[in-house]
């Protein structure tokens, strides 16, 4: 079927009564699938907003995660000049 150059499937069988009630249930839900869509389109439109404000806020966690990886290099730093010269690989 098409409809405004979209085209629609509906599967047919042999009896022509059963194709009918085919039809007839797809009209049916048609109407109610533009309305399933505009509220799943809502439902995503928010879970983007939350994402996107998700995102916009600092991580509790950063501040912690930038003084562990100071601290780390701070060690690092120390264990090399432990060791001596010829260990560049170590950092």
């Amino acid at each position: 079927m098409n409809r405004n150059d979209v085209s629609f499937y509906i599967e047919m069988g042999s009896s022509a009564n059963e194709n009918m009630r085919r039809i007839i249930n797809f009209f049916k839900e048609f109407a109610k699938t533009a309305d399933k869509i505009q509220e799943r389109n809502k439902e995503l439109q928010k879970r983007i907003n939350d994402i996107t404000n998700e995102l916009k806020e600092k991580s509790p966690y950063t501040n912690s995660i930038t003084k562990c990886e100071s601290k780390l290099r701070e060690l690092r730093k120390e264990i090399y000049d432990s060791m001596g010269k010829g260990c560049d690989s170590f950092l």
